[in-house]
C-alpha cells in the first residue's frame, strides 16, 4: 500500500509529499486546503492513479483566489462538462486501491479488479 499527498497551491506551484504508507490526517489536509474540507466530487484520478481530492469548504465564501491548475485538472477528468470552478489550495490524496481504501474513500469502484 502506497501513496502520494499532493497540495496545488492557487499560484500553480504543486507540493508533493514523498510517498507514504498511510494518508495524511484531517489536521493535515486541513492546513494544507486553509480551513474545513470538502471532498470535490469526480475527481477520481492524478497521475494515473485513483485519487480523492479535497478543497476549502468555504472557499467560495472566503472569496479565496481562482486556482486554475486543479480546476484544468478536474475538468480534464469529465469533458469540461462541468459548469464549476476550483478556489483555494486543493489537497489530493492518490495511490493504490488498498491506500484509497485506507483513507475511507472507498466508492465500491472495482472495475479494474480481476479478482
Amino acid at each position: 500500500m502506497q501513496g502520494t499527498f499532493t497540495i496545488i497551491k492557487t499560484n500553480g506551484d504543486t507540493i508533493t509529499h514523498p510517498t507514504v504508507a498511510k494518508g495524511p490526517g484531517l489536521e493535515q489536509i486541513q492546513e494544507a486546503v486553509g480551513g474545513w474540507i470538502e471532498k470535490v466530487p469526480f475527481f477520481d484520478t492524478y497521475n494515473n492513479q485513483r485519487a480523492v481530492c479535497y478543497c476549502n469548504e468555504e472557499g467560495k465564501l472566503d472569496r479565496l483566489p481562482y486556482n486554475e491548475k486543479a480546476t484544468q485538472l478536474w475538468q480534464a477528468q469529465n469533458q469540461n462538462r462541468l459548469d464549476d470552478a476550483l478556489v483555494g489550495d486543493v489537497a489530493i490524496l492518490s495511490g493504490d486501491k488498498e491506500f484509497i481504501r485506507s483513507l475511507g474513500d472507498d466508492d465500491g469502484d472495482d472495475e479494474d479488479d480481476a479478482d
